[in-house]
């Protein structure tokens, strides 16, 4: 039959907390079922790792073990584990060969399983052989599933000892060299391969005597084992030679090249012999020139060491030979374009040459003629060198040809100068030195005619016009082309005038006429006027008040020169009367219409007055005049001084119309044909109005006009006899308004 197992209840783990659910259980009631004819069931239980401390606990599983119901129960323990860790062997150094490296787990659950990288796979132990220095990982788990551990081992790789056999050397056939062998790391031993020729194969510093062109291999190996090679060849050389060239005569004082012409290099030692040779360049192996300084017959000689080997001495000899003489002579000098001697006499089986050629007549003799143009301002100084030679010997002199330039000269021509003042100084200015001759000449009319200094003062021309003047420098010897060239003297003006009149009445208007000399140029004009004005006009003319004036008159000519005349006191002008007079009055009534003037002016001989504009003339200094006619009118008064002069003025006087009203106190309209209309009578009226009223101020009649009176009628009818009431408004022929009120009475 089936028999039924369950989790019971004494279980101190807690499922899904303490282990994972159990895939088999039956969810409803906890249980898992043996099935009938067997005798056991598998399945599954996963403890949590939650890495929290919490002892021993139990899974207690029950299950029925007879059909009596019995029960037995079996417990499970879940065990807590310390965490997972592993231990490596150390990091380790090698140089060739396998490292042995391993880990060892502790902790977790047991049952280890160890996995390496670099592909050494599920070993403890592992012995890789890298190249390169490299850190081996491992990773440690365990059968309860702990968090994995991890190790690390760093195998450093080590390159070993750095030899160093030495330089490759040679060594001369039959000689020895002292091998010289290193290590970088002390304590390391040292074998050469082959031993051949060495005095120890087995130290660092063997004595090699080869017999032939041999390479070794020097093996150095520290005291861990691990080793290096190095290689260094040792070559025979065969010894070196001394020959070498150098010509068989040579010129003293002259070096010769001497060349090596053996079988060394410039490594080599020389050892080079000249007696009394002066070397003056180079050395070693050459080319080496050297000279000697005394003709005579010298031996050189050589040993030159190679590599230890050292050659047998070379020796030549070379015969000195001394130059021949030669004078170029004694320096000269002479101005640009000539010519002067140069050398000497020649000697037999000697030829010469000049350096430069330029200019002489022939290079190639001892004695001779140059000739040189000097284009600058300053002396040049070529140096001729004479160049004898005999049997390959050279001798030099030097002569110094000076060639002077040609002087120039002129000077700055001063600005011209009027004749009065004029006084010119020079400068002489151009190419030439401080201890020059000069040589000025001013012409006929120059004071002084001559001079020999650099800088003249106060020349003076004795004549106006335009003057010549000439320099001329000497310099060296070398005279200047001649310059000239003209300075101007200005020619004086003479100011002269005229006038048309000398005195007269104020104002008094004078013509001036310039009768100056313009000196040859434009001439410009200044007028003083003595009246406190001036003019610059050619011919001007000035007016003139009371009183006595001289006149002045400036000329200037374009240059500048001027000249001034006065004349003085020659213009007297007499005061001008005033006409002045008085009017009985100003405004006259036509009804007395006479006017009196009286003269009121001073100093005076006559008077006359003119009435105008009737041109009535009354001579006197008083006269009366009537007028006609109402006007404005003119009175001109003319008045005579005693020396002629006159004046006169004009009065304005006005004639006006007379204005009267005369207003009636009563009439009488009673048809009797006498006073029988109330009107008033005036003259000047330009207009009228009139209004009557009664007593009650009613308004029985009105006219505009001094021919319409009233008749005494209101509304047809004769009013009643009785006092009326006027107002009359009138505006005389003056525009002046005039305003009337009264009364007056009616009687019938």
């Amino acid at each position: 039959m089936p028999v039924s197992v369950w989790i019971g209840g004494g279980s101190t783990a807690e499922w899904g907390v303490d282990y994972d659910p159990i895939a088999e259980l039956n969810q409803a009631d906890s249980t898992v079922v043996i099935p009938a004819g067997s005798n056991s069931i598998t399945f599954t239980i996963s403890p949590i790792v939650d890495n929290i401390p919490e002892g021993g606990e139990t899974i207690d599983l029950v299950a029925i073990t007879s059909t009596c119901g019995t029960v037995d129960t079996f417990h499970l323990f879940i065990t807590e584990v310390d965490p997972l860790s592993v231990v490596t062997t150390n990091d380790t150094t090698l140089c060739i060969g396998n490292a042995n490296i391993s880990a060892q787990g502790a902790g977790g659950g047991g049952g280890y399983v160890y996995t390496w990288d670099n592909g050494f796979g599920d070993v403890q132990s592992i012995m890789p052989a890298p190249t390169t220095t490299t850190s081996y990982e491992v990773t440690v788990t365990d059968g309860c599933g702990s968090t994995p551990a991890i190790g690390n081992v760093l195998v450093t790789v080590d390159d070993g000892p750095t030899p160093n056999a030495g330089n490759d050397v040679s060594v001369c056939i039959g000689g020895s060299i002292l091998m010289n062998a290193s290590s970088d790391s002390p304590g390391s031993s040292f074998s050469w391969d082959p031993p051949t020729d060495l005095s120890d194969p087995a130290i660092y510093n063997p004595l090699c005597t080869p017999a032939a062109d041999i390479e070794y291999i020097v093996t150095v190996t520290r005291p861990d084992g691990c080793s290096n090679d190095d290689t260094v060849m040792v070559t025979l050389t065969p010894p070196p030679t001394s020959d070498f060239t150098i010509p068989i005569v040579g010129c003293a004082g002259e070096p010769m090249v001497v060349d090596y012409a053996g079988n060394a290099n410039a490594a080599a030692q020389y050892q080079w012999n000249f007696g009394p040779g002066i070397i003056t360049n180079g050395s070693g192996i050459g080319p080496i020139a050297v000279y000697w300084d005394t003709p005579g017959i010298y031996d050189v000689d050589l040993t030159v060491s190679w590599n230890g080997c050292i050659s047998p001495v070379s020796v030549n000899q070379v015969e000195i030979i001394g130059p021949p003489a030669v004078n170029a002579g004694t320096d000269i000098a002479f101005c640009s374009g000539d010519s002067g001697p140069i050398g000497s006499a020649p000697l037999a089986g000697v030829t010469y040459s000049w350096i430069p050629a330029l200019g002489v007549a022939d290079a190639t003799t001892s004695q001779t003629t140059v000739q040189l143009n000097n284009p600058t301002n300053d002396i040049t100084i070529t140096d001729y060198v004479l160049m004898a030679q005999e049997q390959g010997c050279k001798n030099y002199d030097t002569v110094q040809v000076a060639v002077f330039p040609i002087p120039t000269v002129q000077f700055a021509v001063p600005d011209g100068a009027c004749f009065n003042v004029n006084s010119y100084d020079f400068l002489a200015i151009g190419n030439f030195g401080p201890n020059a001759n000069f040589d000025w000449n001013f012409g006929p009319d120059g004071f002084p005619a001559t001079s020999t200094v650099l800088q003249p003062q106060g020349v003076i021309f004795n004549a106006p016009g335009s003057q010549d003047v000439t320099i001329i420098v000497e310099d060296n010897t070398c005279v200047s082309e001649p310059f000239t060239a003209s300075v101007q003297v200005y020619e004086m003006p003479i100011a002269d005038f005229s006038f048309d009149i000398n005195d007269g009445c104020e104002p008094l208007l004078v013509g001036f006429e310039n009768q100056s000399y313009n000196g040859n140029s434009t001439i410009y004009n200044t007028w003083d006027f003595g009246n406190s004005t001036s003019s610059t006009q050619y011919s001007p003319s000035a007016v003139y008040e009371e009183g006595t004036y001289s006149i002045t008159l400036d000329v200037v000519t374009a240059q500048g020169c001027a000249d001034s005349e006065t004349k003085t006191d020659v213009i007297e002008v007499y005061e001008k009367p005033t006409a002045f007079f008085s009017m009985s009055s100003q405004v006259l009534d036509i009804i007395f219409p006479t006017v009196e003037v009286t003269n009121l002016a001073q100093d005076i001989v006559a008077s006359e007055f003119t009435f105008e504009p009737f041109g009535v003339q009354v001579n006197g200094m008083i006269a009366e005049y009537e007028y006609a006619e109402v006007g404005t009118y003119d009175i001109t008064q003319a008045v005579q001084s005693q020396n002629g002069c006159l004046d006169t003025i004009v009065g304005t006087l006005e004639v006006k119309p007379h204005y009267t009203l005369y207003i009636p106190n009563a009439f009488t309209p009673t048809a009797d044909g006498i006073n029988e209309v109330w009107v008033p009578q005036g003259e000047g009226v330009k207009e009228f109005s009139m209004v009557i009223y009664d007593r009650w101020n009613e308004e029985l009649f009105f006219s505009a006009s001094l021919d319409e009176g009233w008749d005494g009628h209101y509304k047809g009818k004769l009013v009643q006899q009785g006092v009326y009431t006027y107002k009359i408004e009138v505006i005389d022929v003056l525009g002046e308004p005039h305003k009337y009120f009264g009364t007056f009475s009616l009687v019938r």
